[in-house]
């Protein structure tokens, strides 16, 4: 064996050594994210204590069917694919009688209104949306106001695949 083989082995055994302990610790280093996480937030601020059935999904993730109480919320985190073609839509109906099916996360008009909760971390964003007894509303976050997305359609599903 030459001499600058032998440095380079060297070098190169000293790097592996430097590494190895790293990845047995207890503490493994923290993941390097390339995408930003999103919340999505649906509440219910409607009258009369009136629950609001709200169920959520996207082509590759159902998330069943929830009774939302007034004043409270249902949430899920998520990241976008690695081709930005995430899309989530929710049916939700505050009664018997009436309900509204919508997008509530994809890229572009929806996304531009979700923001960073405050104290939170630059890739974690939030989109909120509320079910009021007019209909439905999503929160702009950078503009600091809600804006009216759909109002209440008569009739209701019964089975809730869309």
């Amino acid at each position: 064996m030459s001499f600058p083989k032998i440095k380079k082995t060297t070098f190169l055994l000293i790097i592996l050594a430097s590494i190895i302990p790293s990845l047995a610790s207890e503490n493994p280093p923290q993941k390097i994210s390339i995408t930003p996480e999103f919340v999505v937030h649906i509440n219910n601020r409607l009258s009369n204590n009136k629950i609001l059935l709200s169920h959520c999904k996207s082509k590759d993730n159902d998330l069943g069917v929830h009774n939302i109480t007034v004043g409270s919320e249902f949430s899920w985190k998520f990241k976008e694919n690695i081709i930005w073609t995430t899309l989530y839509w929710c049916y939700l109906a505050p009664d018997a009688f009436s309900h509204a099916s919508l997008e509530v996360f994809s890229r572009g008009h929806i996304m531009s209104k979700c923001g960073r909760p405050k104290g939170g971390s630059n890739w974690t964003y939030d989109c909120i949306w509320y079910a009021q007894d007019d209909g439905v509303y999503i929160r702009d976050l950078p503009k600091a106001h809600d804006d009216f997305v759909a109002p209440w359609q008569k009739g209701r599903l019964t089975n809730f695949e869309q």
